[in-house]
């Protein structure tokens, strides 16, 4: 059977393109044909890939649904127009949702480098930025990056702020190579002092590699810091040292300590603007001045009981003028196909060209307290064969978050 028409009289068309064959939209012939035509056409979209099919004289019913169910399932075309993989937003950590002492459970990550004048030479020097998950900061002036300085920054910090229960970061090699270092130093005591001091031992918990959305909640603080460090450099007309730059870095944290959490109440004159600097100094803001008198003795006293009592308002405020913005999610609301083990999937490099990108297979999966996958770990297709086809060299293993990840064939089609 085949395609009537008006073109009957063209000369410029052939037979097969005037009168096109009906095939039937279930038949694995047309599947056939549908694939030819797509990949003459080298991947293109639904159009091209109908224009061709029709110009070799088939007309299969329903052919727009096949031919888009068809691109759809393509790992050619997956790897280059697919886009990332999605989950919905994961669930907020206890650490962060449960009023405790300040700085008790940090984020922690670097910034810089800022150029310094040492006598006579130019140094950099970097910025150790420590947020609680309050969003209250520290920063620490490092003069390096590497594993000592690292330790030696926390070090002081723990000495200023108090003990430490936990320590998000990303993968930086420094930060990996500090924690090592610590549970050499911990492992190398006796067996009595390491079950006295288990209690006081530090947590590290790493993100994923390359999810840098996963520790937002600092990198942001790290954003609003550049923002009002840059504002602040050009008011020095000469090159700064290092106790300048420290001074400056003390001058920041005290402006961002005191920034409003919430700014649905900035309009209401009989309501308090809730900031860190109330349960870190016990104060609204920094003073910038030697202050006189206080309206409110008891509020400064040294008296624990009300020192006690100003945590409790201000987790009260917290909980009224903060919770209610980082409850819902502000994206990835849906909820998506979790990646599989099995998977064949093409790992994001901003670095290289899409075509460059690794493919990998997915060999394990971590799943949340949801039952969402946001984290996998991927072995890596083994590019360099001998002669005989076999692999020269063993894969690699990485692990990656998901929305870093593009689907190829899921696992069930493969």
């Amino acid at each position: 059977m085949r395609i009537g028409g008006r073109a009957r009289r063209s000369l410029a068309l052939s037979f097969e393109e005037k009168h096109p064959l009906i095939l039937p939209e279930k038949d694995h012939v047309s599947k056939l044909l549908i694939e030819r035509a797509h990949q003459k056409v080298y991947h293109q979209g639904q159009a091209m890939t109908l224009g061709a099919l029709r110009t070799q004289g088939y007309w299969i019913t329903a052919a727009n649904k096949l031919v888009k169910r068809h691109i759809h399932q393509c790992a050619p075309c997956r790897a280059m127009r697919a886009p990332a993989v999605q989950q919905q937003m994961g669930e907020l950590p206890q650490s962060r949702i449960e009023p405790t002492p300040p700085f008790t459970h940090i984020g922690m990550d670097c910034f810089g480098p800022n150029t310094v004048k040492d006598r006579r030479i130019e140094v950099k020097r970097w910025g150790l930025l420590t947020c609680m998950y309050s969003r209250a900061i520290h920063i620490e002036l490092l003069d390096s990056m590497s594993t000592d300085a690292l330790i030696n920054a926390p070090r002081s910090f723990i000495c200023i702020r108090g003990p430490v229960k936990t320590i998000c970061c990303d993968n930086g090699t420094n930060f990996i190579g500090a924690k090592n270092e610590l549970l050499a130093s911990f492992a190398s005591l006796g067996s009595g002092i390491q079950d006295a001091l288990k209690d006081f031992m530090i947590e590290f918990k790493f993100n994923s590699p390359s999810a840098s959305h996963a520790g937002g909640v600092w990198e942001r603080q790290i954003r609003t810091v550049k923002s009002v460090l840059n504002a602040m450099l050009p008011t020095y007309t000469t090159r700064m040292d290092t106790m300048a730059l420290k001074t400056a870095f003390y001058e920041v944290m005290a402006i961002v300590n005191s920034r409003p959490l919430s700014v649905d109440n900035l309009n209401k004159p009989d309501e308090i603007v809730l900031t860190p600097n109330h349960l870190v100094l016990m104060k609204p803001s920094q003073p910038t001045v030697v202050p006189g008198e206080f309206d409110n003795q008891e509020v400064y006293g040294r008296k624990m009981r009300r020192k006690v009592q100003f945590a409790e308002h201000f987790w009260t405020e917290w909980r009224n003028q903060y919770f209610v913005h980082i409850n819902k999610r502000q994206k990835w609301t849906k909820m998506e196909r979790s990646i599989a083990i099995g998977d064949i999937v093409l790992i994001m490099d901003e670095n290289l060209p899409r075509g460059q990108w690794l493919i990998a297979v997915v060999q394990q999966v971590f799943k949340d307290n949801d039952a969402l996958v946001r984290r996998v770990q991927l072995r890596v297709a083994n590019r360099h064969l001998d002669r005989q086809g076999k692999k020269m060299t063993e894969p690699s293993v990485l692990e990656r978050p998901v929305q870093k990840l593009i689907l190829l064939v899921p696992a069930i089609d493969s």
